[in-house]
């Protein structure tokens, strides 16, 4: 039984500080239309768009309130007429704006993709994971024994990379700043760390 209001986050304020911008308020559950799903959200991503939006700098959000959250995972509870991919039960991660920070959030099940299970980890496929994607199967495809830079190899679509290239057979080489981000890298299979506390990049490049 769906209950007749859940708790979302709104952007009361424009402000430096998340806490102050932010206010909890209840909202109406909204039963699925045709071709739309409810999902129970479980776990929402933080992402760096936020940061902008409360400060009052994104384009075409410049009054309040509105509503937070863009990437979201959780389980599916009503499914509406026209829907037959997606079923009660199925656990889906979401990328829609506004839908992020909220109970309960009805989107068009095409907007829905299926995962085998809730966890935080599958939230940054859909942004930076396909950043990564796109950029190394479409943009630029890599053929086996190619030379791929990532640079900042660990910031959240750089670690994607790093992984795809390997996948595609590459010889990948990525950059940090840190003795620990080196260690993670070589344990996703980086082929040539650049430690930027230890060398440069463009010397490396040169060699």
């Amino acid at each position: 039984m769906p209950p007749s209001t859940y708790q979302k986050l709104v952007l009361a304020r424009f402000s430096k500080d998340f806490r102050s911008a932010i206010e909890t308020v209840q909202t109406p559950y909204r039963s699925p239309m045709a071709n739309e799903i409810v999902v129970h959200n479980r776990y929402a991503g933080v992402n760096f768009t936020d940061i902008p939006l409360i400060m009052g700098r994104a384009p075409n959000h410049t009054k309040t309130p509105f509503d937070l959250g863009i990437e979201s995972i959780g389980e599916v509870v009503e499914v509406g007429d026209g829907v037959s991919d997606i079923k009660v039960g199925d656990y889906v991660v979401t990328m829609m704006f506004g839908n992020g920070y909220r109970e309960y959030a009805t989107v068009d099940h095409k907007l829905a993709v299926k995962v085998p299970e809730i966890t935080p980890e599958y939230l940054s496929l859909l942004s930076a994971g396909v950043h990564a994607a796109i950029a190394l199967n479409v943009v630029s495809p890599i053929d086996a024994g190619q030379r791929v830079l990532v640079t900042a190899a660990l910031s959240s679509t750089g670690h994607y990379a790093v992984q795809l290239a390997k996948l595609a057979g590459g010889y990948v080489i990525g950059t940090c700043g840190t003795d620990e981000e080196a260690e993670l890298l070589q344990s996703l299979g980086c082929d040539r760390i650049v430690n930027r506390k230890h060398e440069t990049l463009e010397v490396v490049l040169k060699r």
